[in-house]
């Protein structure tokens, strides 16, 4: 029934037998002694039937997890003298008497025990054990319970206490590095809990019925008269001893308390991490000596307002999600000069002003603001992040932006602009944007996409712009990108998307036609040129300044559909109106807006062809060749159709 394989537990190799979910009902007597580890996991065994443990003398790690066991009767492990890991995750048992893991002399790690009741000395004879995962739905947990134990991680759930012991955590040579402490029904701590554990570096509080942890949790006993809530900070002494203190914590995780008081962080001059989650009041006076803070983490709580950080020189990473924050402010960040990564995600703003991010402006890297109410940015809202790579303003009310709203970022890499309401796009937002590699469009209202909206954007590499109204797409899209997401939009496949595809072949192209009716739900990557395009091959001459060239021209025009496109206020590129000039040369027009375009092209993938003396109307070609235009050499990939002389 079991299966014998090499592998690695402990840091080393061992040779086990795996009988997990096997439905197996009695722990197995015939397995080789001299195997170094068994797992019965996930098999509802008998209780009597453990007594074949007491044979396998040679086993490191033993696994019980999920064997629906209620108790661990005694002597069970009596000789299992070298077994370094035990685990019973998955379990409930009654209870645990003194005598039940008797013999283990060698255990360094008991994950996943839980019970209804433990005797004080359960663990007494566990010299060795260094990690104990204990969950203890015991009212009153029994003092000097981990007595003698040179543990160095503790995870404890007390599930049913609503306080603890003073000397719950008193333990050989005060070795606890890390605590992990859960009590969904504590009301109140003792004070100095943790005094004495200098050696404590991680410490996570999770209690949800606690109105705040005793500011002198962390210090020794002093002048514990009064609290801070009777005097308030300013009058409150500040004593306590600190010679046995754990002054050199780096992590502290606080959850679902109501208050946080002032003094509790204290010279606490090793801090680097903070997460305070789902708490109601967080007095800015608390960090005011955490220099060495790296980062902080307040999702969840109800801040409604930026706390004043500006001690925080430190500070690299911070995170107020989800925290009920209506507006900031300039200077709302003064003093972070370190910052690297902000996210205000899920709260409740609606308008960026302008200057607000100019406090971490060189610093800041990844800004995320997206699940607000945002309905407006001020045109000089991102002016000064110079540094910033990424932004996040997705799930938001916006609806446009101005022209250079983007235009300082220089170094942004990534833009989330998403499930917004957005409805058009100036041609030159993204302008600036020469590093922009990522760009999240999806579900807005745009049913166009500017045809020079991608002129300076030469590494994108990810567009998304599914779930918009777009019907045609722009000749301007024809840039490499290794994806590009046009599912649902209602888009007229013509032979325009047929060549958008041809020039991204290489690319993931996801998305549907949704006219005409007989390519309606044909995917855009199993278009066929027969479906949408007509193709000639003519050779025509062409004259130019200095040089004339016979020039052979493959030429797509569109196949002729009686089916009209679905309404849409969006049209198809505008048409270029070239006429060509013998003295000068070529001179361009765009019939949209009845001017010359600067420098004769819009873009190089634009190219005007025709006879001496003959005017054109071009909207896009496919066409390779080497040409004179304003006495410049240009090669290109040119795309034509539709063209006809005037």
């Amino acid at each position: 029934m079991c299966s014998q394989k090499y592998y690695k537990q402990l840091n080393r190799m061992i040779t086990g037998a795996y009988c997990q979910n096997r439905s197996l009902s009695d722990f197995p007597g015939d397995l080789p002694l001299s195997l170094k580890g068994i797992d019965v996991s996930y098999n509802a065994i008998h209780t009597d039937s453990l007594g074949n443990i007491v044979q396998y003398s040679n086993l490191l790690v033993l696994s019980l997890a999920h064997c629906q066991l209620d108790t661990v009767p005694e002597d069970t492990f009596k000789n299992l003298t070298s077994l370094r890991l035990l685990d019973l995750t998955g379990n409930e048992l009654i209870s645990i008497q003194e005598s039940a893991f008797r013999g283990l002399t060698s255990l360094r790690y008991l994950k996943g025990l839980a019970t209804g009741y433990i005797d004080s000395g359960s663990f007494h004879g566990l010299p060795q054990l260094r990690q104990l995962d204990l969950t203890l739905h015991q009212k009153v947990a029994p003092g000097n319970l981990f007595q003698g134990l040179q543990l160095k991680v503790l995870i404890l759930n007390l599930t049913t206490s609503t306080t603890v012991p003073r000397d719950i955590f008193n333990v050989a040579n005060y070795s606890l590095q890390e605590i992990a402490f859960f009590g969904p029904k504590l009301s109140t701590l003792p004070p100095n809990l943790f005094y004495g554990l200098v050696l404590l570096r991680k410490v996570e509080i999770v209690a949800p019925d606690l109105y705040a942890i005793p500011d002198t949790s962390f210090k020794g006993p002093g002048d514990l008269r009064f609290g801070w809530w009777d005097l308030g900070f300013d009058d409150y002494t500040k004593g306590g001893r600190l010679d046995s203190a754990p002054l050199n914590i780096g992590h502290i995780t606080l959850s679902g308390m109501k208050v946080v008081p002032p003094g509790l962080f204290q010279n606490q001059q090793s801090l680097e991490t903070l997460k305070l989650t789902d708490i109601d009041q967080i007095p800015s006076v608390v960090f005011s000596d955490l220099q060495t803070l790296n980062s902080l983490d307040m999702s969840g709580c109800n801040l409604k307002w930026v706390p004043h950080l500006k001690a925080l020189s430190g500070l690299k990473h911070l995170n107020m999600s989800g925290t009920n924050i209506q507006a900031i402010q300039p200077n709302t960040l003064l003093g972070l000069h370190s910052l690297r990564s902000l996210d205000l995600s899920h709260n409740c703003i609606y308008y960026i002003p302008k200057g607000v991010f100019n406090d971490v402006g060189i610093t800041l890297v990844h800004l995320n603001i997206s699940n607000n109410n945002i309905e407006g940015l001020d045109p000089l809202a991102f002016e000064n992040v110079l540094a910033l790579r990424s932004l996040d303003l997705s799930n938001n009310n916006l609806t446009n932006f101005h022209k250079s709203q983007f235009s300082k970022l220089q170094n942004l890499q990534t833009l989330d602009l998403s499930k917004n309401l957005i409805e058009s796009l100036h041609e030159l937002l993204f302008m600036k944007l020469e590093d922009l590699v990522r760009v999240d469009l999806s579900n807005n209202n745009l049913k166009e996409i500017p045809e020079s909206l991608f002129n300076n954007t030469l590494a994108l590499r990810f567009f998304d712009i599914s779930g918009n109204r777009l019907t045609f797409l722009p000749p301007d899209i024809l840039q490499v990108f290794d994806l590009l997401s046009l599912e649902d939009n209602p888009i007229f496949c013509d032979c325009n998307v047929y060549t958008i595809m041809m020039h991204n072949q290489k690319s993931k192209i996801t998305g549907k036609c949704d006219s005409p009716d007989d390519l309606a739900g044909t995917s855009l990557q199993k278009l066929n040129l027969s479906d949408v395009c007509f193709m000639e091959t003519t050779t025509m001459e062409t004259t130019t300044v200095a040089t004339i060239q016979k020039l052979t021209t493959t030429r797509l025009t569109e196949k002729p559909t009686t089916t009209t496109p679905a309404p849409s206020t969006t049209t198809k590129p505008p048409l270029i109106e070239v006429d060509i000039d013998k003295g000068s040369g070529y001179v361009v027009y765009n019939t949209a807006r009845n001017k010359p375009v600067d420098k004769y092209f819009m873009r190089s993938e634009w190219f005007i062809v025709g006879a001496s003396g003959i005017s054109l109307l071009v909207s896009t070609a496919v066409i390779m060749g080497v040409f004179k235009c304003a006495r410049t050499w240009t090669r290109s990939r040119v795309y034509v159709v539709n063209s006809r002389p005037l």
